[in-house]
């Protein structure tokens, strides 16, 4: 059994770019240049306003995990192997370059 990491499955990361409410000039130029950095420009219809998104670059990125899913994070980073006895669980080390995790987890 084999598991792996594919952070490109990943939500995207909305990105702040306050340019954008300055005035119309200015908006202009920061979708300009999101747009270039490969940021995503979408329309929020909840909201009424733009949003702009970017895919979880592993490189840059640190997933953080609070409390609440740090155990969750723990189960998905083991498997059931299926010739095992059901009670039985099989590590399985997912290989990840960082995360963080809040000092209070620890």
């Amino acid at each position: 059994m084999e598991f792996e990491y594919h952070p490109e499955l990943l939500d995207h990361i909305c990105v702040k770019v306050p340019l954008t409410t300055v005035n119309h000039e200015a908006r202009s130029v920061a979708i300009k240049w999101a747009l270039e950095q490969g940021i995503e420009v979408r329309f929020h219809e909840g909201r009424q306003c733009s949003i702009f998104l970017r895919p979880f670059d592993p490189v840059r990125d640190v997933m953080w995990f609070n409390r609440d899913v740090l155990e969750d994070f723990a189960e998905e980073c083991s498997g059931m192997h299926p010739l095992a006895d059901l009670r039985q669980k099989l590590f399985v080390p997912i290989k990840m370059d960082r995360f963080a995790v809040s000092e209070h987890v620890c």
